[in-house]
C-alpha cells in the first residue's frame, strides 16, 4: 500500500502578505502473511517527506514507524470455529515521541458480536480503549469508548455497509 497526500497547508494572510506552505509526503507499508494458520506480520512508514521551510524555520513532519504481528489465538488452541481472539501487538516509533507498544485483542463469535480492548504504553492521555461491535446482513455497528485524560471521555460510533 501506498498513499499519496498533502500532509501540510498554512495559508494565512495579513493585509496583502499571503503567506502558503505545502509538501508532498508518502504513507507505505507491506502485510506478510506467514502461511502458518493465521500469523501475519505488518510494517508501515508515515509522513516520508523533505524537510519543510516556513518562513525561517525548517521542520520536519513527524516521521512514524510501525511494525506489528497478529494471529487468531483459537488457531492455537481450539475453542471452536464459531469463536475467533485476535490478538496483535505493535511497536510505534514517531521521531517527535517517546516510542510506544500496543496491545489488542478481539474477541469475534459467530461473526455477527465482538469485543475489543487495547493498551497502549507511554500514552498518558490515552492508555486503554474498549468496544463492541454487531453485524447482521451487511450492515454493522461498532462502539468505541476512550478516556481521553484532560480530554474527557470520547464514544465513538461506527455504522459500516458492506455487500
Amino acid at each position: 500500500m501506498i498513499a499519496y497526500r498533502r500532509s501540510l497547508e498554512f495559508i494565512y494572510s495579513w493585509g496583502n502578505v499571503k503567506n502558503e506552505i505545502s509538501v508532498l509526503a508518502f504513507d507505505f507499508g507491506t502485510l506478510y502473511k506467514t502461511g502458518f494458520k493465521s500469523l501475519a506480520f505488518g510494517m508501515s512508514v508515515r509522513n516520508f517527506s523533505q524537510e519543510v521551510k516556513y518562513v525561517r524555520e525548517e521542520f520536519q513532519l513527524p516521521l512514524t514507524f510501525s511494525i506489528g504481528i497478529a494471529m487468531d489465538l483459537n488457531d492455537i488452541s481450539e475453542f471452536g470455529e464459531e469463536h475467533s481472539f485476535l490478538f496483535s501487538v505493535d511497536a510505534i516509533h514517531a521521531r517527535s515521541a517517546t516510542g510506544q507498544v500496543g496491545f489488542a485483542l478481539e474477541y469475534q463469535f459467530m461473526n455477527h458480536f465482538f469485543l475489543r480492548g487495547s493498551y497502549v504504553t507511554h500514552n498518558s492521555e490515552n492508555e486503554y480503549n474498549l468496544g463492541a461491535g454487531i453485524a447482521w446482513y451487511g450492515v454493522q455497528f461498532d462502539y468505541a469508548f476512550s478516556p481521553y485524560g484532560v480530554f474527557g471521555d470520547i464514544q465513538r460510533l461506527t455504522v459500516r455497509f458492506s455487500y
